[in-house]
């Protein structure tokens, strides 16, 4: 007998938000496990069995993450001595229970429970550390961390780009200009490259790519015209 669970969430680029489960079929494109002779599987990208779910206990916490009477889980994997009882989902993929914080299904090393705090897809902070995907980062203030537009984080000396420092960058100045070009009061970047001869003040991109004099460009200055991170053509 195959039965199915599906979960319904809303998906953005900062995480998601599980908003219900049920264990009735609603629609084949919000199912994430389903049980099938006794045994559960994890359906999203391909059919993945739980292997020792109990189907009798097994509960979704949110998407990926669930739980029975014997263990805690990501995706199809065990998270190995998660405290059943205490585990919870907090945000953009992370979930802590009364002895450790998770990133997916690895520990946060070091990682302070009561103060941790998810920021986005690929940043979360503690009383004494800022992490990308569950790594500490270095040489970074607590105190004056904050996240720009997802990807981004920095703090009073130093920039970001998910876990690599942008070298030289100027934290007091950087700035997003859309979601995949930044800029700093000496260059801009595309993601974690700097575009070489780009004039940070005059610098403009552009929500959708231009078809200009038969070539296309989603960014320009007064020197030239680009497209992601290469200079495609000097004015």
């Amino acid at each position: 007998m195959k039965k199915l669970i599906y979960c319904i969430f809303g998906l953005t680029m900062l995480g998601s938000t599980s908003l219900g489960c049920s264990s009735q079929k609603f629609s084949e494109e919000y199912v994430i496990y389903e049980i099938i002779n006794e045994k559960i599987y994890y359906v999203e990208n391909g059919s993945h069995e739980i292997k020792g779910a109990d189907p009798e206990t097994f509960e979704v916490l949110v998407n990926m993450y669930s739980k029975d009477k014997n263990y805690v889980y990501y995706m199809d994997n065990i998270i190995e001595d998660a405290d059943i009882k205490t585990f919870e989902y907090m945000a953009y993929g992370y979930g802590k229970d009364k002895n450790n914080v998770y990133s997916g299904r690895q520990k946060v090393l070091g990682a302070d429970i009561e103060s941790f705090v998810p920021m986005s897809t690929f940043f979360a902070k503690d009383k004494n550390n800022v992490y990308s995907s569950g790594t500490k980062l270095e040489d970074l203030e607590v105190k004056t961390f904050e996240v720009l537009d997802g990807i981004y984080g920095k703090d009073d000396n130093n920039v970001y780009f998910i876990d690599e420092k942008l070298i030289n960058a100027d934290a007091k100045t950087f700035e997003i200009v859309n979601g995949l070009y930044s800029k700093d009061k000496n260059s801009v970047y595309y993601l974690k490259y700097k575009l070489p001869g780009s004039n940070p003040h005059t610098f403009k991109a552009y929500s959708e790519t231009l078809d200009k004099d038969g070539f296309y460009y989603e960014a320009e200055d007064d020197n030239n015209y680009y497209y992601q991170e290469k200079v495609l053509k000097k004015k």
